[in-house]
């Protein structure tokens, strides 16, 4: 169903919903952050505290996977000596630039958090850019529409024993967006200022998020070209096992993963 090498793997009963997705515009780019493979050792040039080293030369702060979440992140209390002749692999401080999309690489499903700082970044995370103003790129990447896809889109990858996804460049810029916000200006304004109240929320641990996200997601259906009986089939569906599990997003202080060990025959886990 993708225009790309990224294989829908699907059940007959998703298949219109994903059908519908599928026909959706790309436009996402997106980038890993730093590999701190350094030519000093990492532990030297990384420590974690409150406030930068006194002994560092160009203290930066430095986020990763363990920060974001869905609409939030956690104070940044990690800092890289930033100084590029030391790290094998520097990139240029503009490709943090903010305000940026943030994206875990390893997740359950995407979950995304705007960051309006120049902080850099781990390459646990991704920096993710597109055609629509950071805000609204995290409505619709945190909407339920487009992480139901992307389960889809990763399951072939996913670890049974743990549910573990990892997102590559290419999943992410397959990920589908909706016409009608790249078309209408008004449209995309809503959606960002939808994303702006759910950060918010999500910063403050309001009960209030779930009320506003359940608006988003309508909103963002009708933007992908769903009918209301689409939307409450995959209401339904992200209510049932598996995607109950998967596709509720992940809240600042919950424990990210859980790692088992499971007995499996040889060559059978990719059957």
């Amino acid at each position: 169903m993708s225009a790309k090498r990224w294989a829908i793997h699907v059940r007959d009963a998703d298949l219109d919903l994903l059908e519908a997705l599928a026909a959706a515009p790309r436009g996402l780019s997106a980038g890993y952050g730093l590999a701190i493979r350094t030519r000093v050792g990492a532990q030297a040039l990384v420590a974690e505290g409150g406030a930068p080293p006194a002994r560092f030369v160009a203290p930066r702060p430095l986020r990763d996977g363990r920060d974001v979440v869905a609409w939030a992140a956690e104070p940044i209390r990690r800092w890289i000596d930033y100084r590029p002749e030391a790290i094998s692999d520097p990139k240029g401080v503009e490709f943090f630039a903010g305000p940026k999309v943030l994206l875990p690489r390893i997740a359950l499903t995407p979950q995304a958090f705007v960051d309006p700082s120049d902080a850099l970044c781990r390459n646990t995370l991704m920096v993710v850019r597109g055609p629509l103003e950071a805000d609204a790129l995290a409505a619709i990447v945190n909407g339920l529409p487009l992480r139901y896809y992307a389960f889809h889109l990763l399951r072939a990858g996913v670890l049974a024993s743990s549910h573990r996804a990892t997102h590559y460049v290419g999943s992410i810029e397959d990920f589908p967006l909706p016409a009608a916000a790249l078309a209408d200006p008004a449209l995309a304004a809503d959606l960002g200022e939808l994303g702006r109240e759910c950060a918010r929320l999500a910063a403050e641990g309001s009960a209030e998020l779930e009320e506003v996200e359940r608006a988003l997601d309508g909103r963002l259906a009708e933007a992908y070209g769903l009918s209301g009986a689409a939307l409450e089939a995959l209401r339904r569906r992200a209510r049932e096992a598996p995607l109950r599990r998967s596709l509720r997003p992940t809240r600042l202080g919950e424990r990210r993963r859980r790692i088992g060990v499971q007995g499996f025959t040889p060559g059978a886990r990719y059957s």
